[in-house]
């Protein structure tokens, strides 16, 4: 699996996975560069195929996270608090 960042115009920096299944969205960062990159190598040394499913299937582009809260080893990690962007969905 690939996991990969883009800065997307109007949207911000997302971390997204290339799988079998095609590129799954998994979590929108805005304009924090360095915690897109800090999420995404998480996602890349320990995350599971559920943890990346689960992430995809709760993204939503209006969920922009702050800098993510990491846990020793290979537990999950926590994201601080989203900010609602303006009513895009």
């Amino acid at each position: 699996m690939i996991v990969g960042i883009k800065n997307e115009r109007g949207v911000g920096y997302v971390v997204y996975a290339h799988t079998e299944d095609g590129e799954l969205l998994l979590r929108n960062f805005g304009q924090n560069q360095g915690a897109a990159i800090e999420f995404a190598q998480w996602v890349s040394d320990y995350a599971s195929d559920e943890d990346i499913k689960k992430y995809a299937a709760s993204y939503k582009p209006v969920h922009i996270y702050t800098n993510p809260i990491m846990r020793s080893g290979k537990s999950p990690i926590l994201l601080r608090n989203h900010i609602e962007k303006g009513g895009q969905e």
